[in-house]
This record gives structure tokens, sequence and C-alpha cells, in this order.
């Protein structure tokens, strides 16, 4: 099995106004992702906007680790997230039910049925983010616009309510949707692990609400929602679709994309569109730096290599660890050598330090710009592409590989029996 963090939710404040007076309808985009409904999309149901990808900033919001975004000062954030704008990708969904309607009888009805089911699978999957980020929102499920006067500011959903609607439209999609890997679209299996995903996450937030004030803690929700994502995760694993590569890294290579291990993954080739994916997250240096992206996206903090444990499984704040502050890389545990670009590594041939003593030697932090962590990213980095290769990598962007599926079945299992769950058992080890 692979190594694998999960970083912790947080709560973000909103203020009333904002988030129950969100104007939805201003526009009807389609993105990228959509127009996968193929000809009859566009013949009879594409807006005549220009389509708009707004994809990658979803990968970027999906990364499971603590991460360091480049900094936005101008726009007065910490981190530039803009995650109000996964609207633009809801709105189209709802644009579709209802024209699908006006044209129905053009289509086969088992075409309509696994349209219908993939567009509600997108539609959770754009409002789990907003879920996770703002907690309730409004739950738009009709098209917008300003002939309807006050009637198109909707109030926000209650987050258990969002919970609920998420969970139920996938649950129901998961029935029609094939049991295939997919090649991109929404299958049963991805389906169903969203699902899991967002069984998980709610039983986090119903059990330890932040702030408290928002709700009350339910400890019998929270062991209901483990329950429900243990069960999805074991129905995923006895699909007899999906598995573990051989290592964790060949699931970060263009050569096996839509591998065994792949469940759900915006797709990518070396022309268009191009997933540079080692280019944006692995480390920053002057053949990739120099095109002005965001080199070095993703960095782990200082917060997250502190999650790292030592060699001998203990964490490092433990007296018995070995941890030693002034050699803090030596010993630890296996997942931070695979994972973290520190001082002293040597990745591509080339060794990172956070003082270069030679032109051999790159800088963990270039030109001193302050965004950078000290760190860099070497998970899911393919270290066999030299930095030029980096810009013609056609390398999927997984969103959930079935390595979350098992992690996601252990946490939910190991939470469970914390709240009088069956107790953990031989399938969990």
């Amino acid at each position: 099995s692979y190594g694998f963090l999960k970083s912790q939710s947080h709560q973000h404040a909103v203020s009333d106004k904002r988030q129950n007076h969100i104007k939805a309808g201003h526009q009807i985009r389609c993105t990228d992702n959509v127009s996968a409904y193929g000809e009859a999309y566009k013949k009879h149901i594409l807006s005549a906007e220009v389509p708009d990808n707004r994809m990658f900033q979803s990968v970027v919001g999906q990364e499971k680790m603590q991460c360091c975004y480049k900094v936005d000062r101008s726009a007065g954030w910490p981190v530039r997230i803009d995650t109000f704008r996964q609207f633009d990708n809801v709105v189209p969904k709802e644009n579709f039910f209802e024209s699908l309607e006006k044209y129905k009888d053009q289509y086969s009805e088992s075409w309509i049925t696994k349209r219908v089911a993939e567009a509600k699978c997108l539609r959770a999957y754009y409002y789990h983010l907003l879920w996770m980020y703002y907690g309730g929102v409004p739950y738009i499920t009709k098209v917008l616009d300003t002939s309807m006067g006050d009637e198109m500011f909707q109030p926000s959903m209650s987050q258990e309510d969002m919970y609920k609607e998420m969970t139920t439209d996938l649950s129901n999609a998961a029935k029609v949707l094939p049991n295939e890997q997919g090649g991109g679209r929404f299958t049963k299996g991805a389906a169903l692990t969203l699902k899991a995903w967002i069984d998980l996450y709610w039983g986090d937030i119903i059990k330890d609400p932040r702030p408290s004030s928002i709700f009350p803690a339910d400890p019998q929700k929270a062991l209901d929602a483990y329950k429900a994502c243990a069960e999805t995760c074991q129905e995923i694993m006895g699909l007899g679709v999906y598995d573990l590569m051989p290592t964790r890294e060949d699931a970060f290579k263009e050569e096996n994309n839509n591998c065994k291990e792949q469940v759900f993954a915006y797709q990518c080739n070396k022309t268009f569109p191009k997933s540079r994916r080692s280019k944006i997250f692995g480390p920053y240096n002057e053949a990739t730096g120099a095109t002005g992206d965001y080199i070095g996206a993703g960095a782990p903090t200082q917060a997250l290599v502190d999650m790292y444990g030592m060699k001998n499984g203990l964490p490092i704040d433990d007296p018995n660890s070995g941890y030693d502050p002034e050699h803090p890389f030596e010993n630890r545990e296996p997942r931070f050598y695979a994972d973290i670009i520190y001082d002293g590594s040597v990745f591509t041939g080339h060794k990172f330090s956070l003082h270069p003593e030679s032109a051999e030697e790159l800088g963990l932090v270039p030109n001193e710009v302050d965004w950078f962590t000290g760190y860099f990213r070497r998970k899911g980095i393919n270290e066999n592409l030299s930095f030029a290769d980096f810009e013609t990598e056609g390398v999927n962007f997984s969103f959930f590989r079935y390595a979350d599926v098992l992690l996601m079945y252990a946490e939910a299992r190991i939470k469970a029996a914390e709240l009088g769950g069956d107790p953990i058992d031989d399938t969990v080890i």
C-alpha cells in the first residue's frame, strides 16, 4: 500500500449577505468537461458563450496535501483559491437538464439516462467543493435569469441538506452508470468514490463542528456517515475494476493514463490538453521557472513535513522517537523521502539546497521569493523526465485513485470504531 496524507479541512467564514445573495444565473458557460456530452450537446444545448475551462482550478483545490499556493497580495488574500467561480460549473448542468427535456425525443432513453447521471455527478462534484470551503450555499436546481427578479437570489441550503442531496444524487447515478474505468467520464466506481469522500468529510464535520456555534456535534450522525463511507468503499472494492499499480509512482506516469488505479481523472496528452503536472507541481528551476508558470505550486509546508514520523514509527514530538532538530531529515519514515524534496535532496540529478554554494546546486527558495516554503513536492512528479520534458508532459490529473478508496475505508472504519461501531479487524489492518 502507498502512504497518503489527507489534509485537515477548515471551515471558511463567509458573510451572510455574500452567501445568501449569489447571482448564480448571471452567466451560462460551457466548461470543457461538460462538452463531453458530445455533438448533441453542441447542437442543441450549448449557449453561445466561448468555452471556458475551469477544471484546473478544481484540480488545485483537490490536491490532498497541505499546500502553499502563490500569494495574490492584490486580492488581499494569503491564498488565491477563487472557489465561488465553481458556480460557473454548476449552472450549465441545470441548463443541460432543462434543454434535454426539450429535445428528449431525439435521443434514446439509455443515452438520456446515462447523460443525466453523469451531469448530476458533475454537479455534485462542483457543489462538494463549495460545500467543503463554505458549508451551506445556494443549491441551484434550475436555470436562473434576471427576469425572475428577487427570486433569482436563492437562500443557502444547510450543510446537512447539501450532504443529503449530493450523496443521494451520487447513489442514484451509480445504479445506472457503467461499471468500467471510464476514461475520464463518471462511472459507477467514480460516483461511489465521490460519495464515499463526501460521507467521510461529513462525518468529520458533524463529529466536531468548527466553529461549534454553527450546529451541535452529533456523534450518531458521524457514526452513520463513517459507516456509509466504509460500506461504499467495500462496494467499490468489490466491483472488480480497480487495483493498485505495482508502485505508487506508476499511477502518475503518462504511459499509465487510465490505468487500473485511476478511478476518475481529467484527461490529458502531449498535445492538448497538456497537463505539465511535473512542471507545475515539481521543483522550481531555471528551465521551468522562466516560463512564468506557478512552478512549485502545492509546495509542502513545514506543518506537513512535521506530520511525517520517524523510521521507528513514532511522531517527531515523541521523546522516544529519536528526532534530532539539528538533523531533522535523518531517520524519517520512508514516505517522507518519497514525498518531499528537502535541503540536501537530489532530484533529476540536481542537488537542492536552502543555501546553494555552487552553480550545480538548485535553490529551494529561488531568488528569495517569499511564497516558496523551503520544500518542494516529490510525490507524483516524474523524476525520469528532464526539466525540458516537463513542458510536454501529458499525464492525467487524478481526482480519485483506488489508493484513496482503500485509505478512506480504513479511516472510516477506525473512526467508526472510536464511536462504538464495529471493532477493527483484518480488513482494515
